[in-house]
């Protein structure tokens, strides 16, 4: 558990900077007029379209959760954890702003990832070409931490379930396609 933090520890300050770069670096493209006419649907479809993908980014919350027991210092913990979700629903807005900011509505619903579309443009005098590295470096740490989090979680509730001492045991029988004492 304690590399798991200190790996994301180190990478997390990296990720900001490449992520926060990226998106200065597009901001030269941006116009406001790609935001007119502002809620041109009524808002009840506007909400509806954004209720069935609220979930999608923040389901790791809870997933977060079941680390919280291993917590030492749980005093500030619940104020950390809600910045946090603060911090990250603040950067998904700035960076949809960012995205219908430099390539309109219309070119951002229709790509599949849109950030990685908006940073293919980016040019700085032949010097700096194919930024859109920095956001895919990005995209790659985010998804190891991701899922080192939701593979340590699927192995604490297998913990749970088999009333096990500890969760480390588990870690080997998982590589291996072991039954019982079986080996591959």
């Amino acid at each position: 558990m304690n590399n798991i933090a200190r790996v994301n520890e180190f990478l997390n300050p990296i990720m900001a900077v490449l992520f926060i770069a990226s998106l200065l670096l597009t901001l030269n493209r941006f116009d406001i007029r790609y935001f007119k006419p502002v809620l041109e649907q009524p808002l009840s479809k506007v909400m509806q379209g954004a209720y069935t993908t609220t979930g999608f980014p923040f389901i790791e919350v809870i997933l977060l959760g079941t680390v919280f027991t291993y917590v030492r210092k749980k005093k500030k913990l619940m104020r950390s954890y809600l910045n946090a979700i603060v911090a990250s629903g603040i950067i998904l807005l700035i960076t949809i702003i960012v995205a219908i900011g430099c390539d309109g509505y219309y070119m951002v619903s229709r790509t599949m990832f849109p950030t990685f579309e908006l940073m293919r443009a980016i040019n700085i005098v032949k010097l700096l070409e194919r930024i859109e590295v920095l956001i895919a470096v990005v995209w790659i740490v985010g998804i190891f931490a991701k899922i080192v989090i939701c593979f340590l979680a699927a192995m604490m509730g297998l913990q749970q379930v088999a009333k096990h001492h500890s969760y480390g045991s588990f870690f080997s029988s998982c590589g291996f396609a072991c039954i019982g004492n079986e080996q591959p």
